[in-house]
């Protein structure tokens, strides 16, 4: 039963837990709603019950053995239906910071409650937790961070508040460099922006905000809007500076390849340099192998973006627009056959 592992934290040290059911019994109550209170309360009756017992024997336990306990708890409020509403979760919390208070060592006490934080919007606290971690975890906090500036980006978005919502998006970059919701972002502001008279509104605002905080997002977005335009010359000197602002963004770099293609020469290995950098950075993103593909068969180098096609569609075989590539790609080079496998794969009439 889950009331025996967390009797056995009560026991270990009463009257802090004595304090932790009693915030948590209040956080029920306040949220005025019966069945809160209900599946919230009636839970803790027993142990409660146990605790004004335990408290006399007022027994302790060392603190790395207190904070497994405390996890342990988390884990059995699970199997009930404790942690479903907002009193339960609040309780969790609690307990995460416990625990971390307790063993700052423990992995599972550090990551938890990191994620946490990062859910109530503590994300200065959260930071402050993730620094020490093993990488992976730091990495997977990184990534929530990044998500929570990018959903209030979204927000601010929607209402037109554009100074904010590229503050949000730098906050995303800078504490992610790698997270590709960025770019999918950076991208949807551009293209939601169709007329005239707003991406001139929207260029005003960009410039003001690259300029006043050298805002990566913001300088990214202006590289977008004059290469719609067609001024490349522009798209890359504004990509180059968000390069600078952001050396480890992926998707800056690929972007500013792209644009090279588009004003240089084929002989020239500025725009190839630059998708290989960006691959360095992340070599799991398949898009990243798919524009180096596009970048060979612009350079006429025909072998070696078949090559790219593949690793792209190895990571990620839906895509579609990667395998009409290496189509055409087999095509050029006279392999009607192995360009014939492919379309078979598409799903679509052969030519």
């Amino acid at each position: 039963m889950p009331y025996i592992k967390l009797a056995k934290t009560i026991w270990n040290q009463p009257f802090v837990a004595l304090w932790d059911v009693t915030e948590c019994v209040s956080l029920w109550f306040n949220s005025r709603n019966w069945n809160r209170i209900l599946l919230g309360f009636l839970p803790f009756v027993i142990p409660v019950t146990v605790l004004a017992v335990l408290i006399v024997l007022g027994k302790k336990g060392s603190k790395p053995e207190l904070a497994k306990d405390y996890l342990a708890v988390v884990s059995t409020t699970r199997e009930t239906p404790i942690d479903n509403n907002a009193g339960g979760q609040a309780f969790s919390k609690m307990l995460y910071r416990r625990a971390y208070q307790l063993d700052p060592n423990n992995p599972a006490a550090r990551y938890n409650i990191a994620t946490r934080l990062v859910d109530a919007g503590e994300l200065g606290q959260a930071r402050k937790v993730m620094k020490g971690m093993n990488p992976d975890d730091e990495q997977k906090i990184r990534r929530q961070i990044s998500s929570w500036w990018i959903a209030r980006f979204k927000q601010d978005f929607v209402a037109d508040s554009w100074e904010t919502a590229l503050r949000s998006l730098q906050e995303a970059m800078d504490i992610d460099p790698l997270n590709r919701q960025v770019g999918a972002e950076i991208v949807r502001m551009g293209l939601s922006n169709q007329r005239t008279e707003i991406r001139s509104d929207l260029r005003e605002e960009v410039s003001l905000a690259s300029k006043r905080e050298r805002n990566s997002a913001a300088l990214v977005m202006l590289g977008h809007l004059s290469a719609r335009e067609g001024n490349f010359d522009e798209a890359i000197s504004f990509l180059e500076s968000a390069r600078e602002s952001s050396p480890g963004s992926a998707f800056i770099l690929s972007n500013l390849a792209m644009a090279l293609t588009r004003n240089s020469s084929k002989d020239d290995p500025r725009a190839l340099n630059q998708i290989k950098t960006a691959i360095k950075f992340d070599s799991n993103d398949p898009e990243l192998y798919r524009k180096q593909g596009r970048i060979l068969v612009w350079m006429e180098n025909h072998k070696e973006a078949i090559v790219s096609y593949r690793k792209s569609l190895e990571l990620d075989p839906s895509q579609s627009t990667a395998r009409k590539e290496l189509i055409d790609t087999y095509r050029v080079l006279g392999k009607l056959e192995e360009a014939e496998a492919e379309q078979k794969k598409l799903d679509l009439p052969a030519e």
